[in-house]
């Protein structure tokens, strides 16, 4: 009878466990899956662009979507399996599950030994990660009526500035942010709120001694970093005014990152001496830094700016 009666108990117990087993996955997959930003929406139509638009109760804005968080963790080992499976991606590139999107990458990390910020994952040269596509949070640098200047909070990728010029005008970071990065990261809905900024390109100390450009997407000028009105310090030295923490996405695909966190990210400003010329860029610690042939470094990362109708 004894044995009979703890037989019926461990049934129990396993029954128990498997309804709990089953409640916790059904949470796991909310968790796996779920966006940490909120924000008020400028329309209701989530079937043409499932993003939110708008400020943020923190003080962000939210506009557009990238890769940025790794899907890892045995929290999310059900999600990996489904989307291993997935063959065929949308006019996005991005492969589709479970009503969101996902980029699947080789990576290619500039250094082993890269981790996840959540600290589940170890980025490894040649193994396949997938990055949740989720909204980007951008900071506001000044705003108006009719205007708003923003950056995105973090370094959300890794170009190089180009392999010849140092010149915003004709480099291949402005035509990927104006062309990839633009039509990946913005609906045409996003689309219809960017503006066209027309650009100052020169160098620090003759910033009109260059071609203006007209651009969609653009990394800020010298003298952007150095005024504060738009949040920063005016001096060139480290200050965390300008520190940016690199996305997960950013550091599987080639992007340099210190600590373990922060990164050096490119302003489209040129800096030269004589005949050798370079790129103004963002220290890792956030202090104003220059470098000579830096454009041809691929590791540096891309914070991008933008300017908006209000």
């Amino acid at each position: 009878m004894k044995r009979e009666r703890a037989l019926i108990d461990r049934l129990k117990m396993s029954v128990s466990a498997l309804f709990l087993i089953s409640i916790t996955a059904s949470i796991v997959a909310v968790v796996c899956h779920s966006f940490t930003n909120t924000a008020i929406k400028v329309h209701s139509d989530e079937t043409i662009d499932p993003y939110p638009i708008g400020p943020t109760d923190d003080g962000a804005y939210l506009l557009g979507s990238y890769p940025q968080t790794v899907v890892s963790g045995t929290n999310c080992l059900n999600i990996i399996a489904e989307l291993d499976l997935i063959t065929t991606t949308n006019p996005r590139g991005y492969l589709e599950y479970n009503g969101k999107e996902y980029q699947r990458v080789s990576a290619t990390p500039a250094e082993g030994g890269y981790i996840s910020r959540d600290g589940s994952t170890t980025f490894s040269s040649g193994s396949i990660y997938y990055f949740l596509v989720e909204p980007i949070r951008w900071r506001i640098l000044s705003s108006s009526s009719e205007n708003m200047f923003l950056l995105t909070e973090d370094v959300l990728d890794v170009k190089q500035f180009d392999s010849g010029t140092s010149r915003w005008g004709r480099n291949t970071l402005r035509a990927f942010l104006n062309d990839a990065f633009y039509n990946k990261a913005f609906t045409s809905i996003d689309q219809g709120f960017i503006k066209t900024s027309n650009l100052i390109n020169g160098s620090k100390n003759y910033p009109e001694n260059e071609d203006n450009t007209n651009d969609k997407v653009f990394t800020p000028h010298y003298w952007d970093f150095v005024n504060t009105g738009h949040g920063f310090t005016n001096s060139e030295a480290d200050h965390n005014s300008r520190v940016a923490v690199a996305s997960d996405y950013a550091k599987a695909t080639g992007l340099r990152v210190y600590n373990n966190t922060t990164a050096n990210y490119w302003t489209r400003s040129f800096y030269s001496i004589g005949i050798m010329s370079g790129i103004w860029y963002i220290g890792n610690a956030g202090g104003v830094k220059s470098g000579l042939n830096n454009h041809k470094n691929s590791d540096y990362g891309v914070r991008p700016a933008i300017n908006i109708s209000r």
